[in-house]
């Protein structure tokens, strides 16, 4: 198995993944291996599929209320500035969101006004 999102999900299937947060319907949310922004987490679809347009309209739709489910838990837990989110899967080929919160204090912000 080559996909370390397919890797990351069966550590969760075998009850060995600690940075799970929870379980969703069809994603896991999941703590982020680097804090560079406290918070950084991922909802991970727990389908090996590569790309947001092979799923159905009604898969994209759910999918989409599980990232937001996380950001808010994010939000209401950490209470960022700005939300950041990120769906590229050029590094690992499987759907994948990245949500990224963001802070007055981060050193990019106060550069600018």
């Amino acid at each position: 198995m080559d996909c370390l999102i397919c890797q990351r999900l069966a550590a969760w299937r075998q009850g060995s993944n600690p940075h799970v947060i929870c379980e969703l319907e069809h994603s896991l949310f999941v703590v982020g291996d680097h804090q560079f922004h406290r918070g950084y987490s991922l909802v991970l679809f727990k389908q090996h599929v590569r790309e947001l347009h092979e799923l159905s309209a009604a898969m994209q739709t759910t999918l989409f209320q599980e990232v937001m489910y996380a950001a808010n838990v994010i939000v209401a837990t950490f209470h960022p500035y700005k939300m950041n989110y990120a769906c590229y899967g050029n590094s690992e080929p499987h759907v994948h969101w990245h949500i990224i919160p963001r802070y007055q204090t981060d050193p990019e912000r106060q550069s600018h006004p």
